[in-house]
């Protein structure tokens, strides 16, 4: 059976709203499918995931249903970048994908799919069995760019007129056979920007990686301006456009590497979060600057070299940096996503190793799935909205290496789908989280002939439960001992006489 379904949902409740949590298939179980490159196109999410016999294959889910292999794929292609270690993404153009394929005898090459025949190969751009490895691909003015190397003028920008059916190189900014790099293409003022370089040795006039951009209107290419002067490179990276601006990561040796903004006229660094030449935005593992609730997050390397979530008010231009696991750990946040009113990314904790974490831009951010539950790491990364869910690749205690996983808001008063619930009861139930003694306070709105009290996990598992007393009206408080119960996540639970849910709480134990 190639499909191995986790049915049963997992929750966790965060500042009034409940998320819910599944592995949504495994489709090389032991080995893992490691999903990857996540690309919506109509009511489909497409993406590259390995089997073990066959490599990188393009996959297909409708709606919060299953993953399924595409129909009419080349037998012995490979899908992608044929790694598992990148997340880029395909591009959208005129109800196509266009994807990287590696299939004989062409090298990997531009490719378009329709969702149903089999995929047509663009050009044959790196002639021969050589590979042009089409990446970075974006739309704009129903044109697809993209960076690729032909063999002989090195990685540069190229694009792609379904209109007129041509493919064609537009730049040559490090000449002849050197590459441009090409990286973060970003449309911004009818123009596109991206990090390119003509050189990054001590020649004369070479720039080093710096913001380049390409006038579609003009066909003139253009160095925009040269951050960390002379060949040494200032490494643009995570090109967004907030606000009509073009906000970017980049470093120079006076002030490390920073957040600067471009607005079409000037280049300005915004931040100094770790004064001096030292790192102050951490751009790893594609923590790009993301625009929440009128700020734009990134990861913050503070003067400790602690690595926590940074902010930067576009009213205040302030900056600030949340502690999200406490004053003395690294959160190392990353893989940022806008999702149901807030700010999703992956997050470590001693505790729960690296999970999700959110952050709805008043209350501290905090824990919101422990996939991998206690210290193991569910290491949740490439995030993807899709069909109000959002989609990741992640690892939970049975899945032994990276799978796929969705999450998704569900109603407040019915977080583990109980039915039938009274509202006749209020519980407090302090310190939560726990280390193992917690007060449990209850109040109820009518006397009760008998009060049941249940803690299960997350599974509906039954750990504990009690009768409580008769006699106490409809005020009532005990110290519950639960040192026995591993670390993680679980509810309490209140039922009545008729054997209703009254109320329930989730809670964690530390």
């Amino acid at each position: 059976m190639s499909l191995l379904v986790l049915c049963l949902f997992q929750s966790l409740q965060t500042y009034g709203q409940t998320f819910q949590f599944e592995m949504v298939s495994n489709l090389s179980p032991n080995a893992g499918s490691n999903p990857r490159w996540f690309t919506v196109m109509d009511t489909t999410m497409y993406f590259f995931a390995h089997e073990p016999n066959n490599g990188f294959k393009l996959y297909g889910i409708h709606n919060g249903g299953q993953p399924y292999l595409c129909s009419n794929l080349n037998s012995g292609g490979i899908y992608g970048d044929g790694t598992i270690s990148t997340s880029k993404n395909m591009g959208v153009l005129n109800n196509k994908l266009y994807l990287p394929s590696l299939i004989s005898p062409f090298g990997r090459e531009l490719y378009s799919y329709d969702g149903a025949n089999t995929p047509n190969l663009v050009m044959d751009i790196n002639s021969g069995t050589g590979s042009s490895s089409p990446y970075y691909m974006m739309t704009f003015n129903n044109k697809l760019y993209f960076q690729a190397n032909n063999g002989f003028l090195g990685t540069e920008l190229w694009s792609h007129d379904p209109n007129t059916n041509s493919t064609q190189c537009l730049t040559d900014i490090n000449p002849g056979g050197n590459s441009s790099t090409i990286a973060f293409i970003t449309a911004f003022n009818n123009k596109l920007y991206f990090a390119g370089t003509n050189g990054n040795d001590t020649s004369t006039g070479n720039t080093g990686l710096e913001l380049y951009c390409f006038d579609p209107s003009s066909n003139l290419t253009s160095l925009v301006f040269d951050i960390n002067p002379g060949y040494q490179p200032s490494n643009p990276f995570g090109l967004t456009v907030i606000n009509n601006k073009l906000y970017f990561v980049a470093s120079e040796p006076l002030h490390g590497k920073e957040l600067y903004v471009y607005d079409g006229i000037n280049v300005t660094r915004l931040t100094d979060i770790n004064p001096g030449p030292s790192q102050g935005v951490y751009t790893s593992d594609h923590s790009y600057p993301t625009l929440f609730n009128g700020s734009i997050y990134f990861a913050a390397n503070d003067s400790n070299n602690l690595i926590n979530l940074g902010r930067y008010d576009l009213s205040t231009n302030n900056s600030t940096i949340l502690y999200c696991s406490g004053n003395s750990e690294s959160g190392n946040p990353r893989y940022f996503k806008v999702f149901e009113g807030r700010l999703f990314f992956t997050n470590y904790s001693t505790s729960n190793g690296y999970e999700l974490w959110s952050y709805d831009g008043v209350n501290p951010p905090n824990l919101t799935a422990d996939i991998h539950p206690g210290a193991g790491s569910g290491l949740p990364i490439f995030m993807e909205v899709f069909n109000n869910e959002l989609y990741f690749n992640a690892m939970n205690d049975t899945s032994t290496s990276e799978e796929l996983f969705r999450l998704k808001k569900i109603s407040n008063e019915n977080p583990t789908e109980i039915k039938n619930q009274v509202s006749t009861c209020e519980i407090q139930l302090f310190p939560n989280p726990t280390d193992g003694l917690t007060n449990l306070n209850l109040s109820l709105k009518y006397p009760c002939a008998k009060v049941k009290l249940t803690i299960s996990s997350l599974t509906g598992q039954v750990l504990y439960h009690q009768t409580l007393p008769t006699n106490f009206a409809t005020i009532f408080h005990t110290l519950l001992d639960l040192k026995h119960l591993p670390i993680g996540a679980y509810i309490i639970n209140l039922f009545n006489e008729n054997n209703q849910v009254m109320q329930h709480k989730i809670f964690s134990k530390n």
